[in-house]
């Protein structure tokens, strides 16, 4: 993932913006971080890490953002999960029945 951290036009490193700009997507927030350079007020955006999970059946659950609990428990509608625990590290939840492992998705996917 390419991260964009220096204006292209003035070389100076961005800032992260509080708000995104008005010619962001509605909802868009969800999925970028937008930054500005201080000096000649262009905007970048660049894309936020968001996780992947895969239950024991083999079924890909993606998109799940910063917090892929919470947004896994959303998509499942329920309020309550185990940890998944291998060699002594949580690598996942118990989420309705499906034994979810949350892991980074690949460069390209």
């Amino acid at each position: 993932m390419n991260m964009i951290t220096k204006c292209e036009r003035c070389n100076v490193n961005l800032r992260q913006r509080k708000t995104p700009p008005k010619t962001a997507m509605i909802g868009d927030e969800k999925y970028y971080d937008y930054w500005q350079c201080p000096i000649c007020k262009t905007n970048y955006a660049n894309p936020k890490q968001s996780y992947m999970a895969v239950d024991q059946y083999g079924k890909y659950e993606q998109s799940l953002g910063a917090q892929p609990k919470e947004e896994l428990l959303k998509r499942y509608n329920v309020k309550t999960s185990q940890p998944l625990i291998i060699d002594g590290r949580i690598v996942g939840w118990v989420i309705a029945g499906h034994w979810f492992t949350v892991f980074l998705p690949p460069e390209g996917l």
